[in-house]
């Protein structure tokens, strides 16, 4: 009687003391009872919002897993640098790197900010393009580079679970919005001193994807608390939900 629809979930007391948290990304299985739900009189039926009867009784093997940031069974990463302002931080990127190659997931170079230091943003194209990284030069302030982006993105997610990471300033909340406006997600700016407003490291790029699920039939997650779900198939055979976070 859920199929279709967002829900609360309460996790399982139990995973406490087993050592298990959910991530963003988790397919789990959900209990459930006939207070979890109502029927309106057009046969409609409805979650409860206080998650009555509603529990995550177990997480389902992953594909992989992330600890920074804290995501699971991710297909594709795009991974968000700026030529300047803040510079890059090649270590630290290369790091993220190696761990995404290790879990298999596929990742997207994509370097923001390229007016404020073009010499830059172009070197860092030649060396990870010459490494064998899908890599994307862009200015979201001019606009340069942005359509490409936003012509080869379906090519790589579509159908995929995908999230965004990248250091705090780097731009990556101004891209999403760029490329996919009707996210209007909040930005951040920055101070004199080169000081920035935190922002999440991540953010579930599937969200975008809600408006076109019918072409696009992949989860949709946000990251937060532990507050609603999007269930792609469900049944109390196969009561398989994608977690949110």
């Amino acid at each position: 009687p859920l199929s279709g629809c967002t829900v609360g979930c309460r996790a399982r007391g139990n995973f406490r003391h087993e050592g298990t948290k959910p991530l963003v990304g988790d397919m789990v299985t959900v209990q459930y009872d006939d207070s979890s739900y109502s029927s309106l009189p057009d046969g409609t039926t409805i979650p409860h919002e206080n998650a009555a009867g509603l529990m995550i009784a177990e997480v389902l093997p992953r594909r992989n897993s992330l600890i920074r940031p804290p995501l699971a069974n991710l297909d594709v990463m795009l991974v968000v640098t700026a030529a300047a302002s803040p510079a890059p931080d090649i270590p630290t990127m290369d790091k993220l790197l190696c761990i995404l190659a290790y879990n298999h997931i596929l990742p997207l170079i994509i370097i923001g900010k390229a007016e404020l230091n073009p010499s830059v943003a172009e070197e860092l194209r030649c060396v990870y393009t010459r490494a064998g990284y899908p890599t994307f030069v862009l200015s979201c302030k001019t606009g340069e580079g942005t359509d490409a982006l936003a012509r080869a993105l379906p090519s790589f997610i579509a159908g995929k679970t995908t999230a965004v990471a990248g250091a705090s300033g780097v731009g990556k909340s101004t891209l999403l919005n760029t490329v996919f406006p009707s996210l209007s997600l909040t930005t951040g700016y920055t101070h004199n001193f080169n000081r920035y407003y935190p922002k999440p490291l991540s953010v579930i790029l599937s969200r975008w994807v809600a408006s076109f699920v019918s072409t696009h039939p992949f989860p949709v997650y946000t990251k937060g608390r532990f507050t609603s779900t999007y269930v792609r198939h469900y049944s109390q055979k196969n009561p398989i939900f994608a977690l949110s976070k």
